[in-house]
């Protein structure tokens, strides 16, 4: 089993969109090319030893998150 969980590439308000690409390491926003990638990538020949996992595409914004650099929840 492996998945995508859905991102927000473009639904926040613009001052926390500002913070995302801010804290990034894409230093940009995700767009659906982005997401369509991944899943072809997981759904391809290659991913064989890849289960069980979610694979966050979102430029790094989790990850600073998890590490305190970031909250979304203020703009």
């Amino acid at each position: 089993m492996r998945s995508i969980p859905p991102a927000c590439l473009r639904c926040r308000p613009l001052p926390v969109r500002r913070v995302m690409i801010s804290e990034s390491a894409a230093g940009r926003l995700g767009t659906a090319e982005d997401i369509a990638a991944a899943a072809d990538f997981l759904t391809g020949p290659h991913p064989t030893f890849i289960t069980g996992t979610d694979l966050l595409v979102d430029g790094g914004v989790v990850a600073a998150q998890r590490n305190g650099r970031v909250n979304l929840g203020q703009g």
